[in-house]
């Protein structure tokens, strides 16, 4: 799994490094010269989840490891796409290069697009709804309770409520995220009211700003709580970060 994981993270590396220099040096507007990329590279990850989920419900039996090389790739694939808008979305609003931002931009939705269906199309296959999406219990006890008023709970699922609460905030944010864009992206391409451009800038800045501070919660839990970091490592091991992989016992004390 290490050696996988170690190819992958290159492979996403070298693919950033060679692209983004020949984006800084490219004169035109991608968003407008290669248009069907962004519906391409969906499509490409819709057959690719499909492909994969089907894969792993056909060998789901031999896959006890809490993570696979796949969930790393849509996890840190995701990841990298949403670090390049966030980053290139801050270019835009302080006028940084408005061209290459603008086209770092389309990196960066090209990648999240590809991953983001991944993750999709993978997610319904495979009918991950009880595994990533929380109840009302994993809100409050597992969640607000532990780490708001530090009650002793233990997680028994695959993943941490917490884990789930917050996989729950950021898909919502990121349906206003999405939606805002499609009108701003749909602005490059057909007459759109100048004000319903404007508002869904606004909208896309304030959801894209919470999501930010979002994931810079969801770093922080990740990095200084003992337990998260022991399961941080599970994305390159594969198994749970624990001696006992059948325990996920996480108290809010640690």
């Amino acid at each position: 799994m290490i050696k996988k994981v170690l190819l992958a993270g290159i492979l996403i590396i070298v693919f950033f490094a060679v692209v983004i220099p020949v984006i800084y040096n490219f004169k035109g507007i991608l968003f407008r010269n290669i248009p069907w990329l962004m519906a391409g590279a969906t499509a490409m990850g819709i057959l690719s989840g499909i492909f994969r989920g089907i894969r792993n419900n056909a060998g789901s039996h031999l896959q006890p490891d809490r993570h696979t090389i796949d969930s790393f790739l849509e996890h840190w694939g995701t990841v990298s796409g949403i670090l390049i808008l966030v980053i290139s979305g801050f270019f835009l609003k302080f006028g940084y290069r408005r061209i290459f931002s603008s086209n770092l931009h389309f990196l960066g939705l090209v990648v999240t697009l590809f991953f983001g269906a991944y993750f999709v199309a993978d997610f319904f296959v495979n009918k991950k709804f009880n595994y990533l999406l929380p109840n009302i219990v994993d809100i409050i006890d597992g969640t607000i309770k532990k780490y708001l008023f530090r009650k002793r709970w233990q997680d028994t699922g695959k993943y941490l409520s917490s884990q789930k609460s917050a996989f729950l905030v950021f898909s919502l944010l990121g349906i206003f995220i999405i939606i805002s864009g499609i009108i701003k992206v749909a602005g490059y391409y057909y007459s759109v009211s100048p004000l319903l451009v404007n508002t869904a800038t606004q909208i896309h800045d304030l959801f894209m700003t919470l999501f930010f501070v979002m994931f810079l919660v969801h770093v922080l839990f990740a990095v200084a709580v003992r337990s998260h970091r022991r399961l941080l490592l599970s994305f390159f091991t594969g198994n749970n970060g624990t001696k006992d992989p059948a325990a996920q016992t996480n108290k809010a004390t640690e």
